[in-house]
C-alpha cells in the first residue's frame, strides 16, 4: 500500500473508532485511559520486583494482538496524533507491547520523535504530523524546522487561517475535520 493511501486508511479508521466509541478524543493525551493502563499493567506485572527488567517475551508481545484480543473493548482518551498512532498499531502487526507503552514518554519529549528515534505513525511525515498537531492542539507555534524543510510565511499564514476555523471547536469536532480533510486530499497533503 503506498503511503498516500496508508493515510486514508488510517484516517478512515480513527473516524470508525470514534463513531464505535472505541476513542475519546481529548487534547493534550497522547493515548491514555484504561486500555493504556491494562496494556501498561500487563508490562509491568511481568517484572518480579520494580527494579528487575520485564522479560523479553512480554516486552516483545505484540500490542495489536493484545488490544484485539485480552483487551478488547476497552477504550483509551487520545489526542489526534495518538488516534493515528492507535489506528497504525491496528493495521501494524510489528508493534511490540514495550513500545506501545513507551511511546507517550517519547512524545511528552518533543513533537515529533527525538533526533534517531522512529517514526511512530510512518504513514506521514514528521512534518505532516507538526501540521496535524497545530490544527488539533490549535497551537499558536511549533516547531518550523524539519529535515532541512522550513515552513514558508504563506503556508504558516494559510495553517493559521485554518486553525482559527477549528479554534473553539470540540476535541472531536477537530479530530473529524482532520481526519477527512486527509480523505478529501487523497492523502497527499492534510491542509499544505
Amino acid at each position: 500500500m503506498k503511503r498516500t493511501e496508508m493515510r486514508v486508511a488510517l484516517a478512515r479508521d480513527v473516524l470508525k473508532q470514534i463513531k464505535a466509541s472505541r476513542l475519546r478524543v481529548v487534547s493534550g493525551r497522547y493515548v491514555d485511559g484504561p486500555l493504556q493502563t491494562a496494556l501498561k499493567r500487563k508490562l509491568n506485572s511481568a517484572a518480579p520486583d520494580m527494579w528487575s527488567p520485564v522479560p523479553d517475551e512480554v516486552c516483545n508481545l505484540d500490542a495489536r494482538d493484545l488490544i484485539k484480543g485480552e483487551f478488547k473493548g476497552k477504550p483509551c482518551s487520545t489526542c489526534a496524533k495518538g488516534a493515528l498512532f492507535v489506528a497504525h498499531v491496528l493495521r501494524n502487526d510489528k508493534v511490540t507491547l514495550e513500545r506501545f507503552v513507551n511511546v507517550e514518554l517519547q512524545h511528552l519529549t518533543s513533537t515529533v520523535e527525538n533526533e534517531g528515534e522512529e517514526n511512530p505513525i510512518p504513514a506521514f511525515t514528521p512534518r505532516q504530523l507538526d501540521e496535524i498537531e497545530m490544527l488539533f492542539e490549535s497551537q499558536s507555534f511549533f516547531n518550523a524546522h524539519h529535515d532541512g524543510e522550513t515552513w514558508t510565511r504563506n503556508q504558516l499564514n494559510k495553517l493559521r487561517g485554518y486553525r482559527l476555523k477549528l479554534k473553539g471547536k470540540a476535541a472531536r469536532v477537530r479530530l473529524e475535520t482532520i481526519m477527512k480533510l486527509i480523505i478529501r486530499n487523497k492523502g497527499r497533503k492534510i491542509v499544505l
